[in-house]
C-alpha cells in the first residue's frame, strides 16, 4: 500500500473554525499488506499540512504513526486572536495577531506538545495588554505554561511556570509583575463580561461595585498550586501611590500564603493619608482569623476618613442580596463614634477568632485626644479578650488636672474586676471632663457602655466643686455582686456650701459583708472620723466621732451631699436633716456607734454638746445618751442645760407611733418659754418639774408636776409657783391647781389655755379660762417699792413711778378674786378686788388717810369702784365711787367721782414751789371724767381755815413733773374763806380769802387767782406795818415757770417824831402805798399828819445808803424801788449764779470763776488760774455798757505775799494802762 500525494480543501471548518484553505502533502509507506488497520502501525510523513486564512499561516511536518505514535512541528505566523474569542465568550474578546512554533510527539493517544507564542500586541476587551510571549508545554492532558511575559512599557508579568493538570486538575503558577498599572488592570477587569446567569450576574455588580478611578504601580510576585478552584498559593507585593477612588494609598504590601481553606498575610504595610498600618493576618482551616496589626502614630480623623474610604469599596447591597460584608461593619463603627473625635492615637492590636467572636489583644496609646468638648492630654490601654473575657491593663488617662491609671476584666460569666489609681486629680477638672464625655458619648456606641444615671449623678455634684482627689479604687465581681476597695483622699474640697475642706476613705466590701475601718470628713469648724462594717450575717458594726464639731458645720457638710437624694435609702435621713431649725449652731462632742442590719439599723448615741441654738432655743450644754433602732429612740439618759438649770428626760419615742418620757428639771429657767407669750413677753424664773409624757411626736400629751421659783411673768414677780394636775393636750394646757406665792401675797390659779405644737405658740385668738384667787394678805408701798415683795415692778415702770413717788406710804389687807375668759387679745376678767383698814400717807400732805376701806369690782372691760372711802386724821372724809373701761378694745370712758367732806388736809411744796405750803379744811367734789386717752379731772373745792406759808424765796426749783398713767386736763376751781391766813416769817401775816382756777394738765399745771387781804401785819426795815382791808394780789404761775405777782396793797404804822414847827414829838400814822408786779413796784410813803418831811420819812424807813442818796438829792421813789430790787437782788440773783460760777471754773480747769451783779450796772466777770505756786493770771470784764462804769478788760500778773495780800502788774485795755499794784482784802 502506497499512501501519497497532495490535498487542499477549500473554506474548510476545524473544529468549528473556518480556515479559507487547508492543503498539504503527505507520504505513506509502500508495499504494505493485510488489513487496512494494518495502517496503524506505519508511518505516515507530513512533508507539510498548511493551513491558510488570510495573512494567517500555520504549518506542520513531521510523521505520523496512527494508533501508535506521531512527531510534529508546528509553525504558525499572523494568526488571529480573535479566532479563539468563542473559547473565552462571554468573558472576554481577544484581539492581536500571535506567531507561535512548536511541536507535537509522542504516542498517538497520548501527544506532548511545547509551542512558543509571541503576540506583540494583544487587546483583552478593547483593552491593549501589550506584547506577549510564552511557551507552552502540552503531555498527557496537562499544560505547562513556562516564560509567559506580558509588556508594555516598563510593566512587565511574567509568569515563570505555570502547569495543569487534567487528570486531577491541579494548578501550579509562579509569576511576578514589574511596574504594573492599577489603572489598565482596573480597566481590564471592568471590561470582562459574565454569563446572563444569577452567579454572573453576581459577579458582575462586584466588578460594577469597585472604586472608580483606580491607579496605582505595583510591583511583586506570586505563585499558585494545588487542585482548581482549590488552590493554594503565596504572594508578595508592593502597591504604590495607588488610588482607589476616594482612598489613596502611599504604600501597600506585604507578603500572603493561602490554601483552600487558610490564608496569611505577613508583613503587610499600609500607609495612606497619615495612616501607617502594619501586621500580618492569618485565618485558619477552621475559619478562626489571627491578626497581628500595628498602627503607628495616626491622625484620628485620617483613621476615621480612611475607615469610611476603606467601607466605600464594599457598598452596601441591596435588601436580601447578600449578607452585610466588611463595609457595613466599618460604616457601623464610625457610626457609633462620638462627633467631633480628633487626636493621635498608636495601637497594637492582635486578633483570633472567628468572625464575630474575635479574642485577641489591643494596646492603644491616643494623643492630644478630643472627644467632643472633652479634651485629653493622653490615653493608653491594653485591652484583652477572649471568648467573652474582657481585660484591659495599664489603662492611663491624662487629662487637664486629671491623672487615671489602672485596669479593668470582664469574665465570661459575668466577674468584673476593675482596678483604678487616681493621682493628684482636681475634682471640679474631672467632673467636667465626665460631663463632656457624656454629652459627648450619648447616642453613641460608647454611650452605651455607661450608666444611664451617669448624666443626673454629674448634674447633682454640688456647685462649687473645688480640691484634689486622689487614691485607689477597686471593684470585682458579677453585677449585683461586686466586692471591692477604696483608699481616697480629697483635700482643699470647697462642696458647695457645705464647707468641707478633706475627705479620706479606706475599706473593703462584698456582697455579704463590708468593712470601712477608716473615714474621715474634716471641715472649716468640725470633723467626723469613724469606721463602719457589715458582717456575713448582715449585722452592722460601726461608730462616727467627732470632736469638737460645729452643729452648723456639720449640717452644711450633710446638705451638700444632694448626690444621696438620688438613692432610696438616704432620701429620708436627708429630709430629716432639711427639717433642722435655723439657726442651728453649738460645738459637739460624741460618737454614735452602729449594730443592727442595713435595714433595721440600731444605733446608740452618746452626745455632748455646749452653747447651742436651735430656733429660738438657746442651750448652755445637751448630753444624750439613746439608743435608735428604726422608729424607736430609747432615750437613757438626756440632760439639757441652759441658763443655769439641767433638764432630764429618760424613755422611749416611737417616730411614727407612741412615745413615753419621764422628763425631770432642776432650776430650769424659764427665759426660754418668752417666745410663747403674746408679743414675745420676757419670762425669768427656775423650775423644777417632773412629767410624763405620752402622745406621739405630732401631738405630745404630757401630765406634769412644776415648781417656779423667782419668777418673772408678764411683768409680775412670785417667789413660788407650785403647779399640780399640769396637763398638756393637743389644744389646750390645763392647770389642775396653781399656788402662787409672793412675799405675803399667796393665791390660787385654775383653769386652761390655748397651745399649739406646730408652730410652737400660746394662741392669742382662741378662748381662755383661768381662775385667780387670792387670799388675804398685808399690803404697804414697801411692797410695791421692793420688787421681790410683790412681783410688780413698780419702781422700773416709767408710767407707774410717778404714782409711786406720790405716795409717802400705805398699808393696809387686801384680797381678790378674778376669773378671766375670752382670749388673751381680748381678755374678760370678772371678779372683785377689796382693801380694808387701809392707811395711806401722800407726799405732799401734811395729813395721813387712815381707816381706808375699798371695794372694786371687774365686770369684762370694766373697774367699778363699789366704795372708797377714808378718814383723814385731822378730821373730815374723803370718798370715791364710779367706774373705768380699761380694755383697749372697750370704751375706755372714765367716770370716778371724788367726795371731800370737811376734809382736813396740809399741801407742801404748793404748784411746785419748795416750801410753800398750805393748810386747811376742804370740802366739795372732784371727777375724773372722758376717755382713758383724754381724761379731765374737775371739781370745786372750798378751803376754810386755811393756813398758807410762804417762803422767803418764791422762785420755783421743783422741775416739770414726770408723766404718769394718766396726764388728765385739769379743770379745777378752789375757793378760799374762812379764817384763812397767809404768813411768810415775820415779814408777813394776813388774813385774805381767795378764788383760785387750776387749769392745763397735770404734768403742766397752770395756777392763777386774786387774793384779798382781809386784815394782817407787814413788817419792813424793822418797822410793824399793819395792811389795811382790801389790799389785793393777782398772781399766775405756770410750771416751771417764775410766779408773776402783781401787788395793790396798803399798810400804814404809828411812830413819834419831832413836829418841824414846835420840835415837839408827837405820833403820826406813817402809810405805805405798793403797786405794780414784782419786781418792778412802785412805793409811795406819806404821812398823817403831813407835814413830816420826807427825809425824816426816809430815816425812819431807809438804810445808809439811801440816806446818803437823798443827800445828794435823788428822787424818794427811785430810793424807795432801790431798796426793794436790792432785797431781791440779794436773794434770788445768788441762787442764779452760784451753779453758775462752778460749772465754768470746774469745766475750763480754773480756780475760781465769779460774776459781780446789780441792777443798772453791767455784769463783772471775774476768772482766775494758780500757773505756779503762789503766782496767779487773773481776767476782768465788764459785760456791756452800764450806766456807773465803763465797759473794758484788765489783765493781772500778780503774787501773794500773805494770804490775801497781792503784789502785781495789771494791764488795762481801756485805756492801753500799765500798773503796780498792791491790793489786799478781807472779809466781813
Amino acid at each position: 500500500l502506497i499512501l501519497a500525494g497532495d490535498f487542499q480543501v477549500n473554506d474548510a471548518v476545524l473544529a468549528g473554525v473556518p480556515v479559507e484553505r487547508v492543503s498539504g502533502r503527505l507520504r505513506g509507506p509502500q508495499g504494505v499488506s493485510g488489513d487496512i488497520r494494518a495502517l496503524k502501525t506505519q508511518t505516515i510523513t507530513v512533508e507539510e499540512i498548511l493551513l491558510e486564512d488570510g495573512p494567517a499561516r500555520v504549518a506542520l511536518s513531521g510523521w505520523i504513526r496512527p494508533g501508535d505514535a506521531l512527531a510534529l512541528e508546528v509553525v504558525g505566523t499572523a494568526v488571529p486572536l480573535e479566532r479563539l474569542s468563542r473559547f473565552t465568550s462571554p468573558y472576554a474578546h481577544l484581539a492581536g495577531a500571535a506567531s507561535f512554533s512548536g511541536s507535537v510527539e509522542g504516542r498517538f493517544t497520548q501527544p506532548q506538545a511545547v509551542v512558543k507564542v509571541n503576540v506583540p500586541a494583544m487587546q483583552v476587551n478593547g483593552q491593549d495588554l501589550g506584547a506577549v510571549t510564552s511557551q507552552i508545554g502540552y503531555a498527557a492532558g496537562n499544560i505547562e505554561l513556562a516564560g509567559l511575559t506580558v509588556t508594555q512599557g516598563e510593566q512587565v508579568a511574567r509568569v515563570d511556570r505555570a502547569t495543569f493538570r487534567a487528570a486531577d486538575g491541579a494548578l501550579s503558577l509562579s509569576a511576578s509583575v514589574e511596574q504594573g498599572d492599577l489603572a489598565r488592570l482596573d480597566a481590564i477587569l471592568r471590561s470582562v463580561r459574565f454569563p446572563d446567569t444569577p452567579a454572573g450576574r453576581e459577579q458582575q455588580q462586584r466588578l460594577a461595585a469597585l472604586p472608580t478611578g483606580m491607579s496605582g504601580r505595583f510591583d511583586g510576585t506570586f505563585a499558585l498550586s494545588g487542585r482548581w478552584p482549590e488552590l493554594s498559593g503565596r504572594a508578595q507585593g508592593v502597591l504604590a501611590q495607588a488610588e482607589l477612588g476616594d482612598l489613596k494609598i502611599q504604600r501597600l504590601a506585604g507578603s500572603a500564603a493561602w490554601t483552600p481553606h487558610e490564608i496569611s498575610l505577613q508583613e503587610g504595610v499600609l500607609i495612606s493619608e497619615g495612616v501607617d498600618l502594619r501586621g500580618k493576618i492569618h485565618r485558619r482551616a477552621d475559619g478562626r482569623l489571627a491578626t497581628d496589626l500595628s498602627l503607628g502614630k495616626t491622625n484620628v480623623d485620617a483613621l476615621r476618613a480612611l475607615a469610611l474610604k476603606v467601607a466605600a469599596l464594599d457598598p452596601e447591597p441591596k435588601k436580601g442580596a447578600r449578607p452585610a460584608g466588611f463595609g457595613a461593619l466599618l460604616r457601623d463603627a464610625v457610626a457609633g463614634l462620638p462627633d467631633p473625635l480628633t487626636g493621635t492615637v498608636a495601637a497594637e492590636i492582635a486578633l483570633e477568632g472567628s468572625r464575630g467572636a474575635l479574642d485577641g489583644q489591643a494596646r492603644l496609646q491616643l494623643e492630644d485626644l478630643l472627644i467632643g468638648e472633652a479634651r485629653f492630654q493622653s490615653a493608653g490601654a491594653t485591652v484583652r479578650w477572649d471568648r467573652g473575657h474582657m481585660a484591659a491593663d495599664d489603662l492611663a488617662l491624662r487629662s487637664e488636672g486629671v491623672d487615671l491609671r489602672g485596669s479593668f476584666q470582664r469574665g465570661t460569666d459575668g466577674q468584673l474586676a476593675l482596678q483604678l489609681h487616681l493621682g493628684e486629680t482636681e475634682m471640679a477638672a474631672a467632673r467636667d471632663l465626665a460631663r463632656k464625655v457624656a454629652s459627648a458619648t450619648q447616642g453613641t456606641q460608647i454611650g452605651r457602655f455607661l450608666p444611664e444615671s451617669l448624666p443626673g449623678v454629674l448634674a447633682d455634684l454640688p456647685e462649687p466643686l473645688e480640691g484634689s482627689l486622689s487614691g485607689s479604687f477597686s471593684l470585682a465581681g458579677k453585677p449585683g455582686a461586686l466586692s471591692g476597695s477604696i483608699n481616697a483622699r480629697a483635700q482643699r474640697l470647697r462642696l458647695g456650701e457645705s464647707g468641707i475642706t478633706a475627705v479620706s476613705a479606706e475599706g473593703t466590701w462584698s456582697p455579704e459583708e463590708w468593712n470601712f475601718p477608716a473615714i474621715a470628713i474634716v471641715g472649716e469648724e468640725c470633723a467626723l472620723s469613724g469606721s463602719i462594717a457589715r458582717g456575713p450575717g448582715g449585722r452592722l458594726a460601726g461608730e462616727i466621732v467627732t470632736r469638737d464639731g460645729c452643729l452648723e458645720g456639720l449640717r452644711s457638710m450633710a446638705s451638700a451631699l444632694s448626690l444621696l437624694r438620688r438613692f432610696p435609702p438616704a432620701q429620708e435621713l436627708m429630709a430629716r436633716v432639711d427639717s433642722l431649725p435655723t439657726p442651728l449652731v453649738g460645738d459637739i462632742d460624741g460618737s454614735v456607734r452602729f449594730s443592727g442590719t442595713l435595714f433595721d439599723p440600731e444605733m446608740q448615741v452618746a452626745l455632748t454638746g455646749s452653747n447651742l441654738v436651735a430656733g429660738t432655743y438657746k442651750l448652755a450644754g445637751v448630753t444624750a445618751d439613746a439608743d435608735i433602732k428604726g422608729n424607736l429612740v430609747t432615750v437613757r439618759d438626756l440632760r439639757v442645760r441652759t441658763n443655769g438649770g439641767e433638764l432630764i428626760a429618760r424613755g422611749h419615742v416611737d417616730l411614727d407611733g407612741p412615745m413615753a418620757l419621764t422628763v425631770a428639771g432642776n432650776d430650769f429657767s424659764l427665759e426660754a418659754l418668752g417666745p410663747l407669750l403674746p408679743n414675745g413677753r420676757k419670762l425669768t424664773g427656775h423650775v423644777d418639774l417632773s412629767a410624763n409624757v405620752g402622745g406621739t411626736t405630732d401631738i405630745p400629751e404630757a401630765d406634769a408636776r412644776i415648781v417656779v421659783r423667782d419668777a418673772t411673768i408678764a411683768g409680775m414677780r412670785f417667789s413660788r409657783i407650785e403647779a399640780n394636775d399640769v396637763r398638756l393636750t393637743e389644744r389646750r394646757v390645763e392647770f389642775g391647781r396653781v399656788d402662787l406665792e409672793q412675799g405675803p401675797i399667796a393665791g390660787t390659779l385654775s383653769g386652761s389655755v390655748p397651745f399649739r405644737w406646730d408652730p410652737l405658740e400660746i394662741p392669742t385668738d382662741e378662748p381662755i379660762q383661768l381662775s385667780v384667787s387670792l387670799s388675804q394678805f398685808d399690803f404697804s408701798t414697801a411692797m410695791l417699792a421692793n420688787d421681790q415683795s410683790t412681783g410688780i415692778k413698780v419702781t422700773s415702770t416709767p408710767e407707774v413711778r410717778p404714782l409711786l413717788d406720790a405716795v409717802e406710804s400705805a398699808s393696809g389687807k387686801a384680797m381678790a378674786e378674778i376669773v378671766v375668759t375670752g382670749t388673751l387679745r381680748e381678755p374678760n376678767m370678772d371678779g372683785r378686788i377689796e382693801l380694808h383698814e387701809g392707811q395711806v400717807k401722800l407726799a405732799a400732805l401734811d395729813s395721813h388717810l387712815r381707816e381706808v376701806e375699798a371695794r372694786l369690782r371687774l365686770e369684762g372691760p370694766w373697774i367699778v369702784v363699789e366704795q372708797l372711802s377714808a378718814k383723814s386724821d385731822g378730821g373730815g372724809l374723803l370718798s370715791a365711787t364710779g367706774r373705768a373701761g380699761i380694755r383697749a378694745q372697750g370704751d375706755q370712758v372714765l367716770d370716778v367721782r371724788l367726795h371731800a367732806d370737811r376734809f382736813q388736809m396740809g399741801v407742801r411744796d404748793l404748784a411746785g414751789v419748795h416750801g410753800l405750803g398750805i393748810k386747811g379744811v376742804t370740802s366739795g367734789d372732784v371727777a375724773l371724767v372722758g376717755r382713758l386717752t383724754a381724761p379731765v379731772l374737775t371739781g370745786k373745792l372750798q378751803v376754810s381755815k386755811a393756813q398758807m406759808n410762804v417762803p422767803s424765796e418764791i422762785t420755783p426749783r421743783l422741775p416739770r413733773p414726770p408723766l404718769g398713767l394718766l396726764d388728765p386736763a385739769l379743770n379745777i376751781d378752789m375757793e378760799v374763806d374762812e379764817d384763812s391766813w397767809v404768813r411768810r416769817g415775820n415779814a408777813i401775816s394776813a388774813r385774805v380769802s381767795a378764788g383760785v382756777g387750776i387749769r392745763g394738765k397735770l404734768s403742766n399745771p397752770v395756777v392763777s387767782g386774786r387774793a384779798t387781804v382781809e386784815r394782817g401785819d407787814l413788817r419792813y426795815a424793822g418797822i410793824s406795818f399793819r395792811l389795811q382791808p382790801g389790799g389785793t394780789v393777782f398772781f399766775s404761775y405756770d410750771t416751771p415757770g417764775s410766779l408773776v405777782a402783781r401787788l395793790d396793797l396798803t399798810a400804814d404804822t404809828r411812830v413819834r417824831a419831832a413836829a418841824p414847827a414846835t420840835g415837839q414829838r408827837r405820833r403820826y400814822i406813817v402809810t405805805m402805798h405798793v403797786t405794780g408786779t414784782i419786781p418792778n413796784v412802785n412805793v409811795a410813803v406819806t404821812s398823817d399828819p403831813p407835814d413830816l418831811p420826807q427825809h425824816r420819812l426816809m430815816a425812819i424807813l431807809a438804810r445808809t445808803d439811801q440816806f446818803e442818796a437823798l443827800a445828794r438829792g435823788d428822787i424818794m421813789d427811785e430810793v424807795l424801788r432801790d431798796q426793794v430790787v436790792d432785797i431781791v437782788a440779794g436773794t434770788v440773783l445768788p441762787q442764779v449764779f452760784e451753779p453758775i460760777e462752778e460749772g465754768l471754773a470746774e469745766a475750763l480747769g480754773l480756780d475760781e470763776v465769779n460774776f459781780d451783779y446789780g441792777f443798772d450796772r453791767p455784769l463783772r466777770v471775774d476768772a482766775r488760774k494758780e500757773v505756779l505756786p503762789r503766782l496767779f493770771v487773773s481776767y476782768n470784764r465788764d459785760m456791756g455798757q452800764g450806766q456807773f462804769v465803763d465797759s473794758g478788760e484788765q489783765w493781772s500778773v500778780t503774787y501773794r505775799l500773805y494770804q490775801r495780800l497781792y503784789v502785781g502788774w495789771r494791764r488795762d485795755t481801756t485805756g492801753n494802762k500799765d500798773r503796780l499794784v498792791l491790793e489786799g482784802s478781807f472779809k466781813f
